[in-house]
């Protein structure tokens, strides 16, 4: 009869248990269905802001670029510039810079006039000092100002160093007359395209505009954020028909890569992050060749601007990324308590289990 009563409260509560299981099973889907529409939308902006963040180097990569310059640096002041290349050149749209010193100087002998310079200012174009050899370099450069001066010419702060003229000694000096850009001519061979800030004084490299390789170091030129290199035309030895049809070709080829420059102010305006294909067109800006033809002065305030505004938005971009971060870390945080919050509460199980051990207690 015990046996019996026994058996009959082990179906009784197995009976109960199954009921109570397929309750809790009804109720753990509910939860579950709960808990997937409470984390879902969390989950979503997550994505989100992962992908925003992602997308960050990309969107502030096209925004902090600092697009390489050339300069075309004549070294006399041959009328041929005003009568030949300077028409080539404004049909072009490029500019050039002239060399001046006592030897090469407007108005000297066969060199384009006062009036001829003048014009060439006028028209954007740049002036550069080329290094004369002398004990005394102050009273050289006052002589020098004073001539322009008298010639209402402007006074650059760009200097020229002929090939093994230059010395660190002179730094100092150069400072001191406000000369803020330093020229060297590469006796090597080699041009070096990434120019150099030491201090007050911004170096770059000078090579003839017509030597093996040129080409190839046009496009390193462009595709190298913060290069420069100048192009030395020297009109030394005969300018014939040659090279002036020569030197148009390579006005040319400068056009062409210049005209990236135009793609790379419209993407600049183009916010990226806002869609996933403009993170692959941000790439594709990236790659293109970019260059700007300018004076030493142009040339040198557009990098100085770049390096800071890129340290700005350096800092911007890290900010950015701080703040997605935490707002990710916020969510990760949401969406454990949720998990967590519905294991504490769903394992009902329990009390099925406290239930079959109290029959199996009976029946022994």
């Amino acid at each position: 009869m015990k046996k019996a009563i026994a058996l009959f409260l082990v179906v009784a509560v197995l009976a109960g248990g199954f009921l109570y299981v397929r309750n809790v099973e009804r109720q753990d889907k509910q939860r579950m269905r709960e808990l997937y529409a409470a984390v879902e939308p969390l989950q979503k902006q997550r994505e989100a802001l992962i992908t925003e963040r992602d997308r960050l180097a990309a969107d502030y990569a096209l925004q902090m670029r600092d697009i390489g310059t050339a300069e075309l640096f004549f070294r006399e002041l041959d009328v041929k510039i005003f009568d030949d290349v300077y028409p080539k050149m404004r049909d072009r749209g490029i500019i050039g810079v002239l060399g001046i010193n006592n030897h090469q100087y407007p108005g000297n002998g066969y060199r384009m006039s006062l009036e001829q310079f003048g014009r060439l200012i006028k028209d954007g174009w740049g002036c550069c000092f080329i290094y004369e050899s002398t004990s005394d370099f102050d009273s050289w450069y006052e002589g020098m100002v004073r001539k322009l001066e008298n010639d209402e010419l402007p006074v650059p702060k760009a200097m020229y160093f002929p090939d093994g003229t230059y010395s660190s000694e002179i730094n100092a000096s150069l400072i001191r007359c406000g000369i803020d850009t330093v020229i060297r001519s590469a006796s090597d061979g080699h041009s070096s395209t990434v120019t150099a800030l030491n201090g007050k004084l911004w170096y770059t490299g000078a090579m003839p505009w017509n030597y093996t390789g040129v080409n190839a170091d046009i496009d390193l030129l462009a595709r190298t954020d913060g290069a420069n290199l100048v192009f030395t035309v020297s009109f030394s030895n005969l300018w014939d028909a040659y090279d002036a049809e020569t030197f148009g070709a390579a006005l040319d080829n400068l056009v062409t890569v210049q005209a990236g420059d135009a793609n790379a102010a419209a993407a600049q305006q183009t916010p990226v992050h806002q869609d996933s294909g403009l993170a692959d067109a941000a790439e594709n800006e990236l790659m293109k060749p970019l260059l700007k033809i300018v004076t030493f002065e142009e040339a040198r305030q557009s990098h100085t601007f770049a390096e800071a505004n890129n340290t700005l938005l350096e800092n911007e971009r890290r900010t950015r990324e701080t703040e997605l971060n935490r707002q990710i870390e916020a969510l990760d945080l949401q969406i454990r308590e949720l998990y967590e919050s519905w294991g504490q509460n769903g394992n009902k199980n329990d009390a099925l289990s406290r239930l079959m051990e109290s029959a199996n207690e009976q029946n022994s």
